[in-house]
């Protein structure tokens, strides 16, 4: 007997073959909305799948963006003089404040 998607048998529940295939011929995503919608889709079905967490995590990582960690602050008034410097300064200025930490 069929019931959303899955099978129900003398030998427990299982997923319809069709919607397997589905998943199967399932283009590869190739933008980070597909590989969210994809995970999304296959994840419904996680409890069927073993070890599907170390599958997913692959390809969660894909959509992260690479901004690495924080690993120090600091932050400091500018002086008076310091004020009127262009941009270009006083972000090397915020380096050798940095550097000197």
């Amino acid at each position: 007997m069929a019931f959303v998607g899955h099978m129900v048998s003398k030998k427990g529940i299982m997923i319809d073959p069709q919607k397997i295939e589905a998943v199967k011929g399932w283009e590869r995503p190739t933008t980070i909305t597909e590989i969210h919608s994809f995970v999304g889709l296959a994840s419904y079905y996680s409890h069927f799948v073993k070890g599907f967490a170390a599958i997913a995590s692959s390809l969660t990582r894909l959509t992260q963006k690479d901004e690495g960690r924080v690993i120090a602050y600091a932050s400091r008034r500018l002086k008076v003089h310091e004020k009127n410097y262009p941009t270009y300064d006083l972000e090397l200025l915020a380096v050798v404040f940095a550097l000197k930490l």
